[in-house]
């Protein structure tokens, strides 16, 4: 009892004193116009912040190299700040691809954006004393020099009022604009004043800096030193480096509970955020299995630590919709599942978890891949496309098993396709399968890998062009061995050419027929080509699996628990992968194999006149 009553006062104390909520209002205001240009900012401002009242404020600037992206790509992170109470900002500034714009306008304009936070900080109710700038990558960059330069400015501002802000905050940001850096060629001859590793000295903001270890882009090593200039010069930089995590670490969902709690911590310190001491939890979310049209309403099976009761939402109410707490299947597609619990006066809230559903038309299909739709000005996150194994379907292991992820050298992130339509996933024809989307073509030498296909047809792809000085060639190869060095040109070699073109939104339909009845891994290897983008990949399944109604009769394949034969009237050689494409064992007439796990299995039976694939489920 004592210790209920003492858990009521500490929540009281808390919310009062913290300003813990749960909500937040949100409004869209142009802080700039550059010639026909307008540039707007999102501000989330919590409910609990009055007329009379100041908070602190957090201003997000998005990555993309300065030529590509949103200002939505900090949206996660700025709702979830706002119902701790803080004030936060997502700002347009201008990028290559639609402006037509180098890094120096880029930079102009995220100081423009401070500016305007400082200029109108008492109608936005801004504490000026702790506004924080923050930004990934090259949204980083310009967070990062906002502060340290002094020579770039918008000639409408008003440069009375200073740019910087009094902390940053900054995830994997390419602070070295040198030619030993990033941006070097954009920034010309500016690039030693703009870069901030040059720039840095007394007083300096206190700084968080985060990186993954596997960061190609912008390397823990640059981190480190730009930690040690901060340093020298008296400031402070907190400098977290992730194991293992890649470029862009912060948007992969499963990545953000870990960012969260190490940017709580810096804001603690520096009081912008008041400490929770409420019990911390979790949500435990298993992944679902595929399910069927005919299936009854089920409960997801999230379960949080704290066992208080979880929230559902789902992302397309075509497929599912949330029916008292349980998930009632709609339609055939799929759908992100999200599992939430936000806390009580015991518990703080718990960091969403979310689910990738597949719902199928029937038992056994063969619907390997969802089903994505691209519509004019849509936009698809990398993270939302399926994690490494999803409903006992892996979509990106290699031939060995190796997993490869979503990396890919100097294209990652986010793309869009504007002015076009495009459905890859064909629901009537069940022999095209959607492989991939993707933005190649961005900086370094590229190299795309595919998922394995385990008998391929024909290789459609969609190539946008927006060079308006080079054109982009690019060479499809094969791997069949799953090693590193087993990569190799079609015989004969299978090339095309992304012609220049000013515009991003003319595409061509490259397709080329492949006929392949083995399990094979595809990559393409792409120049230092700006602009040339191949955003959508199919590859239909190999006519050679298409067996007439007769010839079913003549092939049987016996499931019993996890025990497989196959009955035959001639004789056959028989293949077992996974659906990765790794090789899972061989079977003879006579024979039966027995499968250690559940799952999606494909089978590739060589008789004397056809190749024959099918797809079993194992329960």
């Amino acid at each position: 009892m004592l210790k209920s009553y003492k858990l009521i006062i500490c929540s009281i104390v808390l919310i009062m004193a913290c300003a813990i909520v749960t909500a937040q209002t949100k409004q869209t205001l142009t802080y700039k116009t550059v010639g026909d240009v307008s540039l707007q900012m999102d501000i989330y401002t919590p409910t609990t912040v009055t007329s009379t009242d100041t908070a602190p404020t957090i201003i997000f600037f998005f990555g993309g190299g300065w030529e590509t992206g949103n200002r939505t790509q900090f949206k996660y992170y700025a709702e979830l700040y706002a119902t701790k109470g803080i004030i936060t900002v997502l700002a347009d500034y201008r990028i290559k691809s639609i402006h037509n714009t180098t890094p120096i306008e880029s930079l102009k304009d995220a100081k423009s954006a401070i500016r305007y936070l400082k200029l109108h900080a008492e109608t936005l109710h801004i504490d000026t004393t702790k506004l924080i700038a923050a930004g990934g990558s090259a949204g980083g960059q310009l967070a990062a020099a906002s502060f340290t330069n002094e020579t770039v400015n918008e000639d409408t501002d008003d440069l009375t009022v200073s740019a910087k802000s009094k902390f940053l905050i900054l995830f994997n940001p390419v602070v070295d604009n040198s030619i030993n850096g990033y941006g070097y060629e954009a920034m010309g001859d500016l690039w030693e004043e703009i870069s901030p590793l040059h720039n840095v000295k007394a007083p300096f903001a206190p700084t968080l800096y985060m990186v993954g270890s596997n960061d190609k882009l912008a390397p823990a090593s640059m981190a480190q030193v730009f930690k040690q200039k901060i340093e020298e010069v008296g400031g402070r930089c907190d400098l977290i480096i992730y194991p293992g995590w890649n470029h862009g670490f912060f948007n992969p969902e499963e990545n953000r509970p870990k960012v969260v709690q190490d940017v709580d911590a810096f804001l603690i310190s520096i009081g912008c955020l008041a400490e929770d001491d409420r019990i911390s939890q979790t949500i435990t979310f298993p992944l679902m299995p595929v399910k069927y049209l005919t299936d009854d309403d089920f409960d997801p099976g999230a379960v949080a630590s704290s066992g208080l009761p979880i929230t559902y939402t789902s992302s397309d109410e075509q497929v599912a919709t949330i029916v008292n707490g349980k998930i009632h299947v709609v339609g055939q597609g799929s759908a992100v599942i999200k599992a939430q619990q936000s806390g009580n006066e015991e518990y703080s809230p718990a960091p969403a978890v979310s689910r990738v559903l597949v719902v199928s038309s029937s038992d056994v299909t063969d619907e390997y891949w969802i089903n994505v739709n691209f519509t004019k000005d849509s936009t698809l996150w990398k993270s939302e496309l399926p994690p490494l194994a999803i409903n006992g379907v892996n979509y990106q292991s290699s031939l060995n098993g190796t997993y490869l992820g979503y990396a890919a050298t100097g294209a990652f992130g986010k793309f869009a396709v504007a002015g076009y339509s495009y459905t890859p996933f064909n629901a009537d024809d069940l022999n095209e399968q959607f492989i991939y989307a993707f933005r190649l073509g961005t900086g370094a030498s590229s190299l795309w890998t595919f998922p394995v296909i385990p008998n391929a047809g024909t290789i459609r792809m969609h190539v946008l062009c927006g060079n308006p000085a080079a054109s982009g060639e690019f060479t499809l190869q094969k791997n069949t061995n799953g090693e590193e060095f087993g990569w190799e040109d079609f015989d004969p070699v299978i090339k095309f050419t992304a012609p220049a073109h000013a515009s991003s939104t003319k595409s061509f339909v490259l397709e080329k027929e492949l006929n392949l009845n083995e399990a094979i891994q595809l990559r393409l290897k792409g120049p230092a080509t700006k602009n040339v983008h191949i955003y959508a990949i199919t590859i239909s399944k190999n006519n050679l699996s298409n067996i007439s109604v007769s010839e079913v009769d003549k092939l049987k394949l016996n499931i019993t628990g996890r025990r497989f034969s196959i009955v035959s009237d001639t004789g056959y050689n028989a293949t077992i992968f996974n659906m990765s494409g790794l090789h899972m064992g061989n079977l003879k007439q006579g024979e039966q194999f027995m499968f250690s796990h559940a799952g999606h299995y494909l089978v590739q039976i060589k008789m004397t006149d056809k190749v024959i694939v099918r797809k079993i489920a194992i329960i």
